[in-house]
């Protein structure tokens, strides 16, 4: 399934769900149940409304997120990827990154599936 990235739409077609999306947001502001932190959190989503998302190393990996810590998935969803991808995971598990794709996965299943 191909993905759309944000900045391949047009903001006039985007303009209209970010006001819907603010207006649900200060409107769930309004809830006088909501904690400090829930305020906090709905404040902060209120300000990224209609910015790119912006991913830095030292934030926590998204639920479902590749993480260097844990096994590779398996070859069908690194075969998924593009090859800049398994070469930033090659790199960072300090594999050599020459070759073609094919190979890149190949090492990289090679060298974590026998432990390293």
């Amino acid at each position: 399934m191909p993905f759309i990235r944000r900045d391949q739409i047009s903001s006039e077609v985007r303009k209209p769900y970010e006001g819907t999306y603010k207006t649900q947001l200060r409107q769930a502001l309004t809830n006088p149940g909501l904690t400090a932190e829930q305020r906090k959190c709905i404040k902060d989503q209120l300000a990224e409304v209609g910015k790119p998302k912006v991913y830095r190393a030292d934030t926590p990996p998204k639920p479902g997120a590749i993480s260097f810590q844990e096994p590779l998935p398996p070859r069908k969803i690194l075969e998924s990827l593009k090859r800049a991808d398994l070469l930033v995971i090659a790199k960072r598990l300090r594999i050599p990154t020459d070759g073609n794709k094919a190979q890149v996965i190949d090492r990289l299943l090679s060298v974590t599936h026998n432990g390293g």
